[in-house]
């Protein structure tokens, strides 16, 4: 089960558009979730070999990371991974650090069934 359906809906709810999220680079933790971005006009910039939250941290560096704001949108049914609160830890304590963030990178995530 992915988030993009609810991703989507809530976009939709709140006034925005897909077209609005043409600056941000884009990642899905698994090739299914990119397919289903891409059927919805979302195209990904990263998709890790491992398709969990922690494949995210494999494939990401801090320097990528410093400044940058994460959205990482799950399932209610999701497990809570530790990579993705770590991520969110790194980015949170990157923006302390250098006084704010540049703008936000939307990771959308596939789960293990």
């Amino acid at each position: 089960m992915n988030a993009i359906a609810p991703f989507l809906s809530r976009l939709q709810h709140g006034g925005k558009t897909v077209k609005m999220l043409e600056h941000l680079d884009v990642g899905a933790i698994g090739p299914e979730t990119a397919k289903e971005l891409a059927a919805n006009g979302i195209s990904c910039c990263l998709v890790p070999q491992r398709y969990q939250a922690e494949g995210i941290l494999d494939e990401v560096t801090p320097d990528l990371m410093r400044g940058k704001r994460v959205l990482i949108p799950r399932a209610a049914e999701a497990r809570a991974d530790h990579a993705e609160a770590a991520l969110e830890a790194a980015q949170a304590g990157a923006n302390e650090k250098h006084g704010g963030a540049e703008g936000p990178a939307a990771i959308p995530n596939d789960r293990q069934r």
